[in-house]
């Protein structure tokens, strides 16, 4: 048996879908979130979009992503996996204002997500996609002032999305031919924008 994502009731999985010219199989990022005071699915869609898309936000008018990279929309799962409610918020837009050309899509930011626990269970990652061309240098190395500006931030939403209720969270599989029992939800403590990019190859696959 597949891994099995746990989702129980008074969660809700977020997942961002990518695309445009720069992006031309597509991308996706996914997150857990804590949904303490039961908002719809397209309620946490729209907090989401919001945050996003704010100011200081990761998306926001001023960034360091290509404009030929899209947000297409947010995709939001409220706990529990088999019963509870979906809903999408479209977006469109696009992912920055860069009038360059996108890096290589297989190429993206690591975003580490640490939690309070140790071991490698307790800690996952993000790989987001849209880079602009100019913002990476020799190695893969994010340009100068780059990763300074990212980690702001996504240190931003993480902030915003905790005023929201909405604490972000790592979300556990487990496989239950293997005798692994289901592990609850574990809160974020943070987010880390990382100085090298990293790789995902089959985003270059036909």
């Amino acid at each position: 048996m597949s891994p099995i994502l746990n989702l129980p009731a008074g969660w809700t999985m977020v997942s961002i879908r990518f695309g445009g010219a720069a992006l031309p199989r597509g991308a996706m990022i996914t997150f857990g979130c804590a949904n303490t005071t039961g908002l719809t699915p397209v309620a946490i869609g729209n907090l989401v979009k919001t945050h996003l898309r704010a100011v200081n936000g990761p998306f926001a008018a001023v960034n360091n992503h290509s404009a030929l990279a899209t947000l297409i929309d947010i995709l939001v799962k409220n706990g529990p996996l088999a019963t509870g409610p979906e809903g999408v918020v479209g977006d469109g837009a696009a992912l920055g204002p860069s009038g360059g050309d996108g890096y290589s899509p297989a190429t993206s930011v690591l975003v580490h997500k640490s939690t309070a626990m140790g071991g490698k269970r307790y800690r996952g990652r993000m790989y987001v996609p849209g880079l602009a061309e100019n913002g990476v240098t020799t190695g893969g190395a994010l340009a100068a002032g780059v990763q300074a500006d990212m980690q702001a931030r996504w240190t931003e939403f993480y902030n915003d999305m905790f005023a929201a209720s909405l604490d972000l969270a790592l979300l556990h599989r487990h496989d239950p031919d293997l005798g692994q029992v289901p592990v609850d939800p574990t809160l974020l403590n943070g987010l880390q924008v990382q100085g090298i990019t990293a790789s995902q190859r089959r985003r270059l696959r036909a």
